[in-house]
Parts: structure tokens; sequence; C-alpha cells
């Protein structure tokens, strides 16, 4: 069964080899088309072993590589990916963050 809540790459991997970013990017870049449930597992699996800081909040890669991120912010990136939904591009990130909250129980990463 295909996942109805999932990442599609629209681009390349924007960041310089082997920076954090980067290596993030490649982890989701690798598992489109899986749950973004699972993309976060995997995230938070990296962030944890890792990265200098530990788990952070791992769904925010894909805000930050959808371009979700606010411009205000002085985060805003061009989108290399999208985050789909039953078929249709998430264009915001209230809308995501929504999403995510609905499906929180269904996340268990170990």
């Amino acid at each position: 069964m295909a996942a109805d809540f999932t990442i599609r790459v629209s681009g390349p991997n924007p960041f310089s080899e082997q920076t954090q970013r980067w290596r993030a990017g490649q982890i989701v870049a690798a598992m489109s088309g899986c749950r973004v449930e699972s993309i976060i597992c995997a995230l938070t699996a990296y962030e944890r072993d890792d990265t200098p800081k530990g788990v952070g909040n791992p769904s925010r890669w894909l805000a930050h590589f959808a371009g979700l991120e606010s411009e205000t912010s002085g985060k805003a990136l061009a989108p290399w990916i999208e985050i789909v939904h039953a078929g249709e591009v998430v264009t915001s990130l209230p809308s995501y963050r929504e999403l995510l909250r609905a499906r929180r129980e269904s996340v268990t990463c170990r």
C-alpha cells in the first residue's frame, strides 16, 4: 500500500556535501515515498547519533526542505522536496503541523 503522507523529491539536495544538512537531506531523499512518520524516525536516529545537540525536532527538517519555514524567520529555503498528503502537496507550515499532530500517536521511534 502506498503511503498517504509522504515526501517526494523535486530537486537536488542543495547543501554542501558532508554537512549535517546534506546528510539529513540524503536520508530524506532516500526515503521518498515512505511514510512521513518513518522518515521522522530515521531523522530522529540521525540526530541522536550525529548532531552535537542531540535530538531536537526532527520533523522540522522536512518543513525546512519543503520551503515551509517562514521567510521572516530568516530560515526560508527554496523547496527541493514536497510534502504530500492524500495526493496533494502540503503548502503551509500550519497544515503540515496539523497533519503531524493528528498522526503523532502512530509515531514510535526506537
